[in-house]
């Protein structure tokens, strides 16, 4: 994104959208008059150039521990059932486990 200025509104939603990997900057454009010629200065605000490799770094700890977490919670549904099916079928048989 290309602006002479950027509300607060937009700089806060640029970087919400960076927390889910949505890759976008933004960059004030500033016109300068040399004589005949009119020069555009660009300077990047977000993500600042010098934060942009640990923001990218971030996002993708983010994303792997989400994963992660995904992961776990499937694996969790997954050992809860295989236990309850168990149950039932061990209360079947004796009521030792009731």
């Amino acid at each position: 994104m290309i602006a002479a200025n950027f509300r607060k509104e937009v700089t806060s939603t640029v970087l919400w959208l960076m927390s889910y990997n949505l890759r976008i900057q933004c960059f004030k454009a500033t016109p300068f008059k040399l004589k005949d010629q009119v020069l555009l200065n660009l300077e990047q605000i977000i993500p600042t150039p010098d934060t942009a490799e640990y923001t990218v770094r971030m996002a993708e700890k983010s994303s792997a521990e989400t994963r992660t977490v995904k992961r776990n919670d499937q694996t969790a549904s997954v050992r809860q059932e295989f236990w309850v099916q168990l149950l039932e079928r061990m209360n079947r048989k004796s009521s030792l486990f009731q």
